[in-house]
């Protein structure tokens, strides 16, 4: 059975949550490289909260948790973003900003600047929402798939179970 096939006959949680994880098996990553959607615990919208500020540079605070929109995200030792955690994601009007840019160039040539948690999905602009990632990944069938099936299932009401 295709993957088509195999998620026609799932529901739409079912659906984001199986693709998501297929994802990441298929591409060998840890969540810190591959920016998978973050879990959620329902699609119903939360009022706006804080966010941290940081600035666009290669390495920001180091073991350091920021906050924004409710949303939770971790740098490790060498102040990389490792981490995020999302609850009650929405699906809102997504652009791009000027820092995913500069952590694209980060990366070299053939990358772009990507959220960890989808600017679709309420992921700020921030340095602590970013990391490299090859081109053809962020724009191929992990965009369609993972980010696509996860703003179907939350606009359909489903939900992402956490993890």
């Amino acid at each position: 059975m295709n993957l088509r096939a195999h998620a026609a006959a799932k529901t739409a949680a079912q659906t984001a949550a199986t693709t998501a994880a297929l994802a990441a098996a298929l591409l060998g990553a840890s969540a810190a490289a591959v920016p998978v959607p973050a879990t959620a615990a329902s699609s119903k919208a939360t009022a706006v909260r804080q966010v941290d500020p940081a600035k666009c540079e290669k390495n920001i605070d180091k073991n350091h948790t920021y906050q924004a929109h409710g949303y939770t995200f971790r740098t490790d030792g060498q102040g990389r973003p490792e981490h995020a955690d999302a609850f009650n994601m929405k699906v809102t009007k997504a652009g791009r900003g000027s820092c995913a840019t500069k952590v694209g160039q980060m990366g070299g040539s053939g990358y772009d600047g990507v959220h960890l948690i989808t600017n679709s999905l309420n992921g700020d602009d921030k340095r602590y929402n970013l990391v490299p990632q090859n081109h053809a990944l962020n724009t191929g069938s992990y965009n369609h798939q993972v980010e696509g099936g996860t703003r179907r299932c939350i606009t359909n009401g489903g939900q992402i179970p956490a993890t």
